[in-house]
């Protein structure tokens, strides 16, 4: 039997054998984990430091220490617990001021600044307001002011000013009332001395119309009375205040009008008023006394007792302080009613430094004398008798003068209207 041929075997044939197994799932990777777990504890410090940066609320803390907190415009109170919060310790000083009781007005250190912890933080904290109201005195008389002040435990210092108020009357003060100031504060008082003082024109000699005319033309205001004289009827035979001296503007002058009648009392009308009054009234002139050798109160005195005012000048003298040395017009010289003698007075061996005498005219007699007594001078009073009721209790007039300058502890004298009606 034939055999049939054999094939022929590639040789690029490989046999397959059985299949490999399926991957198996790949390798696990721990990065994400790691990265998320950083996170984590980046977040945790993150959140710790934000937290003990504020410390709860409170002040922040750094390398650097504990920053202070703001506690300015807080109670006392609220600060000090802020203070505490942060870690820190308080000190309280108080001091008076204008703001709210309790409240911090300042701090040290100051806020915002670093410190070391539990260190002391000092708060000025306010007392309140201190000292005592001062009366309201505007308006008053100026010695009832001065009472009012002193019984609320304040001094005062008078001022006298030309002021369309009435004479006398308080017109400002300094501190203002409500304010408040420790008890014997000073407080300045503004008085009224009236209107501007201005020279009063002289018109004795002159007719009742012509002289009332000039005094119109002046800013005063006048007062008629009629005397007996033997000068023509209606002719001015005084007055008062005398020509050539200075008045407020606005206040009255006296005029003695001659009846025509001769010696005896007289019938005579107030021309502001038209009420009629009596008088019995001396000649117009009266004869100079001897005052040379007087204690100045004395002279002054005897010198008013005859009609007449004084013109005290303090000269150097080796005689006792106070004496009158000379005097000018001479004793017996004839002159007319109200005229003003002058008299040298003594400032004596050993004399004090010599001041300015206070200008009181205008004032009432409390604060006149507190004013002259205060600059250092001895003060005696004459009363002076008045028509004019607005002028009862004013000083009309001072010797020597305001303005001019006599030794300290020296007399001046003051001249105050009493109102006789």
């Amino acid at each position: 039997m034939r055999r049939a041929p054999r094939r022929a075997v590639r040789e690029d044939f490989v046999e397959e054998g059985p299949p490999p197994p399926p991957p198996g799932p790949p390798p696990r990777e721990w990065w994400p984990w790691l990265l998320a777990l950083a996170l984590l504890v980046v977040g945790a410090i993150v959140g710790w430091l934000i937290f003990h940066n504020t410390g709860g609320g409170g002040a922040k803390t750094t390398t650097q220490g504990t920053a202070v907190p703001s506690v300015i415009g807080l109670t006392e109170v609220k600060a000090t617990a802020k203070v505490t919060q942060a870690g820190l310790r308080s000190q309280i000083k108080r001091q008076t001021s204008e703001k709210a009781k309790d409240t911090v007005i300042s701090q040290s250190p100051a806020a915002g600044a670093h410190v070391d912890p539990a260190a002391v933080v000092t708060m000025i904290v306010s007392a309140g307001r201190s000292g005592v109201a001062v009366p309201d005195v505007v308006g008053l008389r100026s010695g009832a002011a001065v009472a009012k002040l002193q019984a609320a435990g304040f001094s005062s210092n008078v001022t006298g000013i030309f002021s369309p108020k009435p004479s006398g009357t308080v017109v400002a003060q300094q501190p203002a009332a409500g304010d408040r100031a420790d008890k014997g504060t000073q407080v300045k008082l503004q008085v009224s001395k009236g209107g501007k003082r201005v020279q009063v024109p002289d018109v004795v000699g002159q007719p009742s119309a012509d002289a009332q005319a000039a005094l119109k033309q002046a800013g005063f205001a006048y007062t008629i009375v009629v005397v007996p004289s033997d000068q023509a009827r209606g002719t001015v035979v005084s007055q008062a205040p005398q020509g050539g001296t200075a008045a407020p503007q606005g206040s009255k002058v006296r005029l003695n009008v001659a009846s025509g009648s001769g010696g005896g009392a007289g019938t005579g009308t107030t021309a502001t008023t038209g009420q009629t009054t009596t008088s019995t009234t001396p000649a117009a002139s009266v004869s100079v006394p001897r005052v040379v050798g007087l204690n100045q109160t004395v002279a002054q005195r005897r010198l008013q007792a005859v009609g007449l005012t004084s013109n005290v000048v303090y000269v150097s003298s080796t005689q006792p302080a106070g004496r009158v040395v000379a005097q000018r017009p001479l004793p017996g010289t004839k002159v007319k009613r109200g005229s003003r003698v002058r008299l040298n007075v003594s400032t004596g061996p050993n004399p004090q430094a010599s001041r300015a005498v206070p200008d009181v005219t205008g004032q009432d007699e409390a604060t006149a004398t507190s004013t002259l007594q205060s600059a250092g001078f001895v003060v005696e009073v004459i009363d002076q008798p008045t028509t004019d009721q607005t002028e009862d209790g004013i000083v009309l007039d001072e010797q020597p003068a305001g303005g001019t300058r006599a030794p300290r502890g020296s007399v001046v004298t003051i001249y105050v209207g009493r109102f006789s009606g």
